[in-house]
């Protein structure tokens, strides 16, 4: 569980992942070495999973985005170590109702896409699916809402 300095803490590193630990603890006001057992903590514990930079799919060539919902011919868990190694897959969720997952991915223009779609069929990992491609992007934040610290 995490109390309210690492909520700050975290708050923080959203905002930046690359300041540092001095100025996460001017701003929080607590030492640099709390600081940095605490971010330790949070990653040893599971809190904070990666540090990664966000990069413009853009600038890559990469900026077709498409929604795809997949029926699998298995149980989508027994298929997961497949899906993991399609790295144009950048969310992969199982999920209830008529389709079994849904895959979000960014690819190389509409020949990209065709290419992923026709890979899963043709190596049974897929039995159906339907593709919706994204027209325009209104919100992709991957930040999560961390609660406002309680007033006493």
């Amino acid at each position: 569980m995490v109390d309210e300095i690492d909520l700050s803490i975290l708050k923080i590193l959203q905002k930046d992942t690359r300041i540092s630990y001095r100025e996460i603890a001017k701003e929080v006001g607590v030492s640099v070495g709390t600081v940095h057992n605490r971010i330790k903590k949070m990653v040893e514990n599971g809190v904070i999973t990666d540090f990664i930079p966000v990069i413009n799919p853009k600038m890559l060539g990469m900026d077709f985005t498409a929604v795809i919902m997949v029926k699998t011919p298995k149980p989508p868990e027994d298929l997961k170590e497949e899906y993991l190694k399609f790295k144009e897959i950048m969310q992969a969720y199982s999920i209830t109702g008529v389709y079994d997952l849904v895959l979000i991915g960014r690819f190389k223009g509409r020949e990209g896409l065709n290419n992923f779609i026709n890979k899963i069929l043709n190596l049974g990992l897929a039995s159906e699916t339907t593709t919706s491609v994204v027209l325009s992007i209104l919100k992709e934040d991957f930040r999560l809402p961390i609660p406002e610290e309680e007033q006493t």
